[in-house]
């Protein structure tokens, strides 16, 4: 069951996960890293002999680029988030044109919405479209940010669960 409920939670983000979760380790690829990441730590035990997603354990990325300075997520009106982040640009690797790659998942639908990209590192806010279904859903939300050229990702953040509007 563990295995399982790993590889149906990452599966739907393996584009993602394979491009951002750091390097290829011998035989094991990005995506195996991430899914083995989950199997270990973003797994609870539901009580009932099956598991749950621990959501703030979860990565989307992992790397050695500056990460999200203060990211936080907020509902807005008509099924759109607000993403807010403070503009770290110059500190260590992190430049302005660093790209954040946002994924949305809402449990009760079992679906995700991705944006990659979804905006640049200066802007410090973004708005997340999301179908008008979702409305009065709860949503996880993770960010990250990704070199203009792809070739370097962040450690991910997770921004927290939120009600649709």
């Amino acid at each position: 069951m563990r295995f399982k409920t790993a590889i149906g939670f990452v599966t739907p983000i393996k584009t993602i996960l394979s491009a951002y979760y750091g390097k290829q380790q011998g035989d094991k690829s990005a995506f195996n890293l991430a899914t083995g990441y989950v199997l270990k730590e973003a797994l609870l035990p539901d009580g009932l002999g099956d598991y749950t997603i621990d959501y703030p354990k979860v990565l989307i990325a992992k790397g050695d680029l500056r990460g999200l300075a203060n990211g936080a997520v907020v509902a807005a009106a008509s099924q759109e988030l607000t993403i807010t982040w403070d503009d770290n640009s110059g500190q260590g690797n992190a430049t302005t044109t660093d790209e954040l790659v946002v994924v949305v998942y809402c449990e009760s639908l079992d679906l995700f919405e991705t944006a990659n990209p979804a905006g640049t590192r200066d802007l410090t806010t973004v708005q997340m479209p999301l179908p008008p279904y979702w409305a009065g859903q709860q949503v996880q939300a993770w960010a990250t940010f990704v070199t203009a050229d792809k070739q370097l990702a962040a450690t991910s953040t997770f921004l927290g669960a939120v009600t649709v509007s």
